[in-house]
C-alpha cells in the first residue's frame, strides 16, 4: 500500500517517518492525502475504526490490523464497511513493556486487515464478505514490524 502515516505507533514500532504516538493522540488528528496504517490499542478499537471511517474520505487508503472479532458491534458497524482480509497464520504479539511480555503472547484468535479506500465505504449490511487471498509482501513486512516480531 505504500504507507505514509502510522497513526497509532510508538517510536520503537513506527512504520513511517510520519507517525502519531499516544502523546500526540492520533484520534484528535485530521490528516489528508495519506496512506494510513493503524495497529490500534485493543481497548480503543471502536474509536479507531470510527476515526478510520471518517479519515478514509480525505485520504488515499486506511488499513487497520484488528482481532477477527466478527461478533462485535464495532465489526458490524465499522469494519464490515471496508475490505476485510483474514490473516493466516495467527500473528504473534510482543508487548512493548518487557515486564508484561509472555514467552508466547498473542491475540486470543485470528487477525484481520480492514482496508478503507477513498473511493467510498460499503453500506452497513447483515451480509459481510471476507476475502481469503495472499497479503502482499510489503504489507506483511509492515505487520511484522508493527508487532515487533
Amino acid at each position: 500500500y505504500g504507507f505514509t502515516l502510522d497513526a497509532a505507533a510508538s517510536a520503537d514500532n513506527a512504520l513511517c517517518k510520519i507517525f502519531y504516538t499516544s502523546k500526540i493522540n492520533g484520534l484528535a488528528q485530521q490528516p489528508r492525502n495519506q496512506v494510513i496504517w493503524i495497529n490500534p490499542p485493543f481497548k480503543k478499537i471502536k474509536d479507531w475504526l470510527s476515526w478510520a471511517v471518517q479519515r478514509s474520505k480525505d485520504n488515499k487508503t486506511v488499513v487497520l490490523l484488528l482481532p477477527a472479532s466478527l461478533e462485535t458491534h464495532w465489526f458490524k458497524d465499522y469494519a464490515a464497511r471496508g475490505d476485510i482480509f483474514l490473516l493466516r497464520p495467527r500473528l504473534p504479539y510482543i508487548h512493548p513493556d518487557p515486564k508484561k511480555r509472555a514467552k508466547k503472547a498473542g491475540p486470543p484468535g485470528a487477525s484481520i486487515l480492514v482496508v478503507f479506500h477513498s473511493k467510498g465505504l460499503k453500506p452497513i449490511s447483515d451480509k459481510i464478505e471476507i476475502t481469503f487471498k495472499q497479503i502482499p509482501d510489503d504489507v506483511m513486512a509492515a505487520i511484522r514490524k508493527s508487532i515487533k516480531e
